[in-house]
């Protein structure tokens, strides 16, 4: 499933990003992703046995669905690592322990959020451009035999950089992951900074620097195929503004209120990150 795990990541570090760090943390739920996000090509709604879920997609995938679609928070359904159904209690429930009872909550009573847009980004500049614009994009690459088992070896020789300058076909392309940023080590040696979905056990805490700008059928073919978003989080906003507030067994109600007391930060609804005078920055289409 890292195809979910690389995608909630960048579309949750972006709102992180976009708001500014504000009030609440958002990560956005991968389960539901697992159970309700169609594959290209299929009529089916969710996993179809054969592709999807578990068994691995396409970042593209999960961002056309979002355009309409809206994901609950992570704590509305929590990641189990299985295929489920794609049904009311399986997209956000709650649990009473007490009697042992878990119970769905209805579409509407929680926050969800979505993707107004989203697109292709490929290159070492526009990949910079863009992460540096917007924040982190997800990207398709061909993990190795050594990136996946000997990752601290390889990276150690080239001063904590992953480096592989064997030109990759893409039919070996078996791997999504989030790029979050770049860098360059004392000798020049350049690098992406990326998040991994294989545990905080693997690489540097769970993330990884690979070598950028060397060509883009090389370094596992990091900079050949990326995707950037941009999230919608109005039903957040409209929490924070006093519209709605929820119950154990509900889930979220209007309250008719007008007040905005957990608000730090101007709402930008374009999904574009502005200066102290209200400015857009530059951005990578």
């Amino acid at each position: 499933s890292c195809w979910i795990h690389g995608t909630s990541a960048a579309i949750s570090d972006r709102i992180k990003v976009l708001r500014r760090g504000a009030f609440p943390d958002v990560m956005i739920s991968r389960q539901n992703l697992v159970n309700c996000v169609p594959v290209a090509g299929s009529d089916l709604k969710g996993f179809d046995g054969e592709h999807g879920g578990c068994s691995g997609g396409d970042p593209r995938d999960i961002l056309s669905w979002m355009l309409d679609n809206k994901v609950p928070d992570e704590t509305c359904q929590t990641y189990v690592a299985k295929n489920m159904q794609c049904d009311p209690y399986h997209i956000c429930h709650n649990c009473e322990p007490d009697r042992g009872t878990c119970f769905p909550i209805a579409a509407g009573s929680y926050t969800g959020y979505k993707v107004s847009e989203w697109g292709i980004v490929t290159g070492e500049e526009a990949m910079m451009k863009e992460i540096f614009a917007r924040g982190p994009i997800v990207c398709s690459i061909a993990a190795t035999s050594e990136f996946d088992n000997n990752y601290p070896s390889v990276a150690a020789r080239h001063e904590g950089v992953f480096l592989d300058m064997d030109e990759l076909p893409e039919e070996e392309v078996n791997h999504n992951v989030e790029i979050i940023g770049w860098g360059e080590t004392a000798s020049g040696v350049k690098y992406w900074i990326g998040r991994n979905s294989w545990g905080t056990y693997w690489g540097e805490g769970g993330f990884f620097r690979l070598g950028r700008g060397y060509g883009p059928d090389r370094n596992l073919r990091v900079e050949r195929d990326c995707q950037w978003m941009v999230p919608d989080w109005e039903d957040l906003d409209e929490l924070l503004d006093g519209k709605f507030s929820g119950d154990y067994n509900h889930g979220l109600l209007p309250t008719n209120a007008t007040h905005s007391n957990y608000r730090p930060v101007p709402s930008h609804k374009d999904g574009m990150p502005h200066d102290g005078a209200g400015h857009h920055l530059e951005t990578a289409r």
